[in-house]
């Protein structure tokens, strides 16, 4: 069986954050969605890590990225848990 015959990709049935290709139901939102479950330390590394990447944009990113980043008011984004 080719990949193109097959409506959910191996092993997404496992993973809640893979989407399958061919929805049998309604596309879920909001509290629907089985979001991953992050711990306290998951936050905390993820915080870190944005800061440190943070720095980098201006000087290597185009002025329309860096623009349209101040207009979403971009910051550093919290995870759903």
């Amino acid at each position: 069986m080719n990949s193109s015959s097959s409506p959910i990709p191996p092993g997404a049935a496992d993973n809640p954050r893979c989407v399958p290709i061919k929805l049998t139901g309604p596309i879920p939102t909001g509290d629907e969605c089985d979001y991953p479950r992050y711990t306290a330390l998951d936050h905390d590394t993820w915080q870190k890590l944005y800061a440190r990447q943070e720095s980098l944009p201006p000087g290597r990113a185009a002025d329309e990225y860096l623009a349209g980043r101040r207009q979403l008011n971009s910051s550093a984004p919290g995870a759903r848990s």
